[in-house]
């Protein structure tokens, strides 16, 4: 099924599987950057769960860059998706590996909700009574700050790693946003030495006996 659906029906039971989805959906993404691909077109419906693993899917829009400079587009649009894409995107502006980020820090944003005992439309309801009113994040960053400190009082409290995270990667300025690498690391980090975080699952072990290097997104 695609992320969508399984988010649906996860019950707390599913809770300690969806979140090894994080970890394992930012190092498919830094294997994409590593290797030049932008996927620009990153949401739940272009995400399938199967058994224990978690996928990215859907590279119909997907850019190879290797042939490039750098990952930064100026060219006209092909198609977005209005609620996940990043406010450059929608503005028609430079975009680059950044504004992935920011689609799978939307991603994110529905997966906490799940794991606070929340549902998106809840995450909608919430947003559109504040701020601008709007339910789309990037029209309404200004409620987003209210959003985090309320889910931050819901559920497993050790959960609120994932809004640090998130709030970040929702940056409407691209440079303020981080890399995959940069994420991969937060997220496979633990916070104490031989511990395990529980937010990634073993694609984030496999990832490690890889050499994964920062690199430019510009």
């Amino acid at each position: 099924m695609d992320l969508t659906t399984y988010l649906k029906g996860a019950t707390a039971s599913k809770y300690p599987k969806l979140r090894t989805f994080f970890g394992c959906l930012v190092i498919a993404l830094e294997y994409l950057h590593k290797h030049n691909v932008r996927h620009k077109d990153i949401k739940p419906e272009n995400i399938l769960v199967s058994n224990r693993k978690v996928l990215l899917a859907d590279f119909g829009l997907s850019l190879d860059f290797t042939d490039a400079t750098g990952s930064t587009t100026m060219s006209m649009v092909n198609g977005i998706t209005p609620r996940y894409c990043a406010p450059e995107v929608a503005n028609y502006e430079a975009r680059n590996t950044k504004s992935d980020i920011w689609c799978l820090g939307v991603v994110f944003l529905e997966m906490i909700a799940t794991l606070k005992g929340e549902t998106t439309q809840y995450l909608d309801e919430f947003l559109k009574q504040r701020g601008s009113q709007q339910a789309f994040v990037r029209l309404n960053l200004a409620a987003l700050p209210a959003l985090v400190a309320h889910f931050g009082g819901l559920g497993q409290m050790s959960d609120n790693r994932a809004l640090e995270w998130t709030q970040q990667m929702l940056s409407e300025e691209q440079k303020s946003r981080s890399t995959a690498s940069t994420l991969a690391t937060w997220i496979t980090s633990p916070i104490r030495e031989g511990e395990s975080t529980g937010f990634c699952g073993i694609c984030c072990v496999m990832a490690e006996e890889e050499e994964f290097s920062d690199y430019a997104s510009e």
